[in-house]
C-alpha cells in the first residue's frame, strides 16, 4: 500500500500525537505516585482545590481566547498574517488575565484562607500555564504535533519531580508543592523559546502593529459564548471536589482527586488519540456533504470507544487493588473501591464526547452549551446527596450518573442532525400517507 504525501503527513502527526499524549500519560502516573508518597492527603486536598480555582480561572478568562486563536490560524485571511492573530491574542490576553490577577489580589487581601504568598505563587503559575497554552495552541493549529508533545511531556514529568525536590529541601506544605509546579512551567517555557522551535507568529515581532478592530471583534464574537461553557464544563468536571471538601474534609478531597486523576488519565488519553485522530476526518466529511463518510467515521468512533471503555472499565474492576498498590501511597489506597465507578463515569464522559464532535461539526454550540450544563446541573445534585449518605463513594457512584445523563441528551440532541434530506424527506411522506388514511 502506498501512501500520498498528504496521508503521510496525517500519519506523522498522529503518531507524534500518540507519542505525546502516551508519554503524557505515564508521566501523570508517575506523578501522582510521587506526589502521593511525600504529600499528606490534606495538603494533596488543599493543592486540588487551589488548581481547581486557578484552572476556573484559565477556563474563564483565557481559555476562549485560546481556542479562538487555534480556530483564526486557519482563517484564509489570516494565514498569511499569523504574527498579527498573535499580536491580538497576546493584547487581549494581558487584559484579561490581568484583570484576574487583580482579583485573585484583592481576593488574598479581603479572604485569606491560604497565606498571601501562596495567592502569589498561584499566580505565577497561572501567567505560564496561560502562557503554555497559547503555545500549544498555536502549534496545534498550525499542526506541528511534535511541538505540542515536546511541550506537553517536558510539563508533565518535570512538575512532580519539581514538587517533590521542593518539598524535600523546603519542606512539606502548600506553597512547596506549588513553587515545584511553577518552577516546572518556566522551565517548560525556556525549553520551548530556547530549542530551534520556530514559535507561531513571533517571525514579525519588530514591527509595530496597528489595532485591528475588525480582528478584535471577530474574536470577541467567537470567544464570549465559550465563557458560560467553560463554566459548566468545570462544575461538572472539577466542582465535586468543593462538596465533598465541604462535607467531609480536605482529606477525602485528597483521597478523591488521586484517585480520579490515576484512573481517569489512561482513559481520557486514549479517547484524546481516537477523536484527534477521527475527529477531523468527520468535520471534513460534514463539510463536504458526505454523508457515507459521516456514517463510516462515526461508527469506526463509536465502536472503537465502546469497546475499549468496556475492556478498561473489566480491568479496572478485576485489578483495583493492584493499582493502588502499585501506583498509589499507602495511604490514599482506600480509594480503590471506588475506581470502578470512577472509570464508568469517565467511559460515559467518552462516549458523550463522540455525540459533542457531532453538535461541534453542525455548529449548534448552543445546544452543546444545553448538554454541558444539565450534565452540571445533575452533578452538583447527585454529588451533594450522595455524599451526605454514602460519604465519599457517593462521589464516584455520582460520577456514572451525570455523565450519562449527557450522554442521553447529547445524543437526543444530535440525532436529528444524522438524518440527511432524504431520511427527512421519506419521513414526510410516511407521515402525509398516515394522516390521509
Amino acid at each position: 500500500m502506498t501512501f500520498s504525501t498528504s496521508q503521510k503527513k496525517i500519519l506523522k502527526e498522529g503518531g507524534w500525537s500518540a507519542v505525546g499524549k502516551i508519554a503524557s500519560a505515564l508521566g501523570a502516573i508517575v506523578g501522582i505516585r510521587l506526589i502521593t508518597e511525600f504529600v499528606h492527603k490534606e495538603t494533596y486536598g488543599k493543592i486540588g482545590l487551589l488548581m481547581g480555582i486557578m484552572t476556573l480561572g484559565i477556563n474563564l478568562f483565557a481559555a476562549p481566547l485560546l481556542s479562538a486563536a487555534q480556530r483564526f490560524h486557519s482563517e484564509d485571511a489570516i494565514a498569511k498574517n499569523i504574527y498579527l492573530l498573535r499580536y491580538t491574542i497576546l493584547s487581549m490576553l494581558k487584559k484579561s488575565v490581568g484583570f484576574l490577577i487583580c482579583v485573585l489580589l484583592l481576593g488574598g487581601v479581603f479572604v485569606r484562607p491560604v497565606p498571601y504568598y501562596v495567592i502569589i505563587i498561584l499566580i505565577a503559575l497561572l501567567v505560564l500555564q496561560v502562557m503554555r497554552s497559547l503555545e500549544i495552541s498555536m502549534f496545534t493549529a498550525a499542526r506541528k504535533q511534535k511541538e505540542v508533545a515536546i511541550l506537553s511531556i517536558c510539563d508533565v514529568w518535570l512538575k512532580p519531580i519539581l514538587a517533590v525536590l521542593a518539598v524535600i529541601v523546603l519542606g512539606l506544605s502548600v506553597a512547596s508543592v506549588l513553587l515545584g509546579y511553577t518552577v516546572a512551567a518556566g522551565i517548560t517555557l525556556l525549553i520551548v523559546y530556547s530549542v530551534p522551535i520556530r514559535i507561531e507568529g513571533s517571525d514579525n515581532s519588530e514591527i509595530i502593529f496597528n489595532i485591528d478592530m475588525n480582528l478584535i471583534k471577530n474574536i470577541s464574537i467567537y470567544a464570549l459564548p465559550l465563557v458560560p461553557m467553560a463554566l459548566v464544563g468545570w462544575v461538572s468536571s472539577l466542582g465535586d471536589r468543593y462538596i465533598i471538601g465541604g462535607i467531609l474534609g480536605l482529606e477525602q478531597v485528597g483521597i478523591y482527586t488521586a484517585g480520579y486523576g490515576l484512573i481517569s488519565m489512561p482513559f481520557l488519553i486514549t479517547g484524546g488519540i481516537i477523536g484527534q485522530t477521527l475527529r477531523p476526518v468527520y468535520f471534513q466529511a460534514v463539510s463536504s456533504g458526505n454523508r457515507m463518510l459521516q456514517k463510516k467515521v462515526l461508527k469506526t468512533q463509536i465502536l472503537t470507544t465502546v469497546t475499549i471503555c468496556c475492556v478498561g472499565v473489566l480491568l479496572v474492576y478485576f485489578l483495583k487493588d493492584l493499582i493502588t498498590l502499585l501506583l498509589l501511597a499507602k495511604e490514599y489506597r482506600d480509594v480503590a473501591d471506588l475506581l470502578p465507578w470512577i472509570a464508568a463515569g469517565i467511559c460515559l464522559q467518552m462516549i458523550s464526547q463522540i455525540f459533542e464532535g457531532i453538535l461541534l461539526a453542525f455548529k449548534k454550540t448552543v445546544k452543546l452549551l444545553i448538554v454541558h450544563a444539565l450534565g452540571a446541573a445533575i452533578s452538583v445534585i447527585s454529588v451533594f446527596f450522595l455524599c451526605r449518605s454514602l460519604g465519599l463513594k457517593g462521589a464516584a457512584v455520582a460520577c456514572p450518573i451525570y455523565y450519562m445523563s449527557m450522554v442521553f441528551v447529547s445524543v437526543i440532541l444530535s440525532i436529528n442532525l444524522l438524518k440527511g434530506p432524504d431520511d427527512k424527506k421519506l419521513q414526510t411522506t410516511c407521515l402525509k400517507k398516515v394522516l390521509n388514511h
